[in-house]
């Protein structure tokens, strides 16, 4: 458990009478606007990185998983459209190209060019 982590812990905890009340703060402060709006900034922001993201299709898929999580809901073609332009100008030629508008099928695409 990280430090901010174990602050929050010894700060709130004693507070919160019920599992509901335990479970609601812990969302609010993993998963709360300040945390999916620093992810929406990083799903708008971030570019692939072939040295520190292990796979093209790694990269999507864990930027896809956070995206289904944020609030409002993103459609799946706007996933595939804002995660696209994390790539390379070839990748993203290819994604157009093969017209993949669903995770599913990107996915699927990702993986042959990764081969």
């Amino acid at each position: 458990m990280d430090r901010n982590t174990s602050q929050w812990i010894n700060t709130v905890y004693k507070e919160l009478s019920s599992y509901e009340q335990i479970r609601e703060a812990i969302t609010e402060f993993m998963w709360g606007p300040g945390v999916q709006a620093r992810w929406q900034c990083a799903l708008c922001h971030s570019m692939y990185d072939r040295i520190k993201d292990r796979s093209i299709t790694a990269h999507f898929l864990c930027y896809s998983m956070v995206a289904n999580n944020l609030m409002p809901k993103l459609t799946e073609s706007d996933m595939v459209d804002i995660i696209s332009s994390h790539y390379p100008a070839f990748v993203q030629c290819k994604m157009l190209s093969a017209g993949t508008r669903t995770i599913r099928g990107t996915l699927n695409l990702l993986n042959k060019l990764n081969h």
